[in-house]
């Protein structure tokens, strides 16, 4: 059955737009990657692995580097304090030589530790030194990957708090600031697909050809909105918090559609049911 001619201006209102939300897509997501790529911004990971994770307490939770030598993570103590030992619990990208270095003001650096036979795991290094920042700083790789830390300890007496003692030797850094060298990247694809699918189904939002294809396209891109959230890790909602939201929105669109035509007539075109010329 042919379309009618106002059908085939709806496919092809839906054509132009397509095309222009591919277009628009791409161009902004390339200019993103590319300025990704300089340095200026930074589209290529998310919070899992960030530097924060080495002082947060969770030994589930860890920092991961880029996949190359001379990376480091550092701990702002907050004062100057007597250190007298620094834990690492690594995970299995360790690092096989590395150093543990403590400054006063963040620029001039001291190596209290020289490792160049690391053996990953926990190790634990007694030292006796004083400093504000503490940054461990790996200088060879054991995998192909980066070098991960689940968790960075550094415990000691600030120095305000007088003469050390056994009872007052504690752990320091706990809950610090932390910054890193740089952190594991993400694959661009594991991390924006959702746009794909958001772009797919955008033009039956912006031009439908009937109340079903947009409705259809409505929980297309609620669904992709979502899930790009969630990689991004902006909400932390379930899937099954959401849908339900996207069935209501689904449901008023339908009925408000439909109240409409029925207003005018209760046809499709909004006319009285007779044929033209009539």
């Amino acid at each position: 059955m042919a379309k009618s001619p106002e059908a085939l201006a709806r496919d092809e209102r839906q054509n132009r737009v397509a095309k222009v939300v591919w277009g628009v897509t791409f161009m902004v997501m390339g200019v993103l990657f590319t300025l990704d790529n300089m340095g200026r911004v930074d589209m290529g990971h998310t919070k899992e692995f960030v530097a924060s994770h080495v002082v947060d307490g969770d030994p589930g939770t860890r920092w991961s580097s880029s996949w190359h030598d001379n990376q480091w993570v550092r701990v702002d103590l907050g004062a100057p304090a007597d250190i007298t030992k620094v834990k690492l619990n690594w995970e299995a990208a360790y690092a096989r030589a590395y150093r543990v270095e403590v400054s006063d003001d963040d620029t001039s650096w001291r190596t209290i530790v020289d490792v160049t036979s690391g053996k990953g795991g926990i190790e634990e290094h007694d030292v006796s030194a004083h400093g504000r920042y503490v940054r461990v700083f790996g200088t060879k790789r054991v995998t192909p990957y980066g070098i991960s830390l689940w968790e960075l300890e550094v415990y000691g007496t600030p120095l305000d708090a007088g003469p050390a003692t056994v009872a007052s030797v504690g752990l320091l850094s706990a809950g610090k600031p932390a910054t890193a060298s740089s952190m594991e990247r993400t694959n661009y694809w594991f991390l924006y697909w959702p746009v794909v699918f958001i772009a797919a189904a955008l033009p039956g939002l912006i031009a439908p050809k009937n109340a079903g294809d947009q409705v259809f396209a409505l929980c297309v891109v609620g669904a992709g909105v979502y899930f790009q959230l969630w990689r991004l890790q902006v909400v932390t909602w379930s899937f099954s918090q959401v849908w339900p939201v996207l069935l209501v929105l689904a449901g008023f669109l339908l009925v408000s559609q439909s109240w409409g035509r029925i207003g005018k007539g209760g046809t499709p075109d909004g006319g009285t049911g007779m044929g033209p010329g009539r």
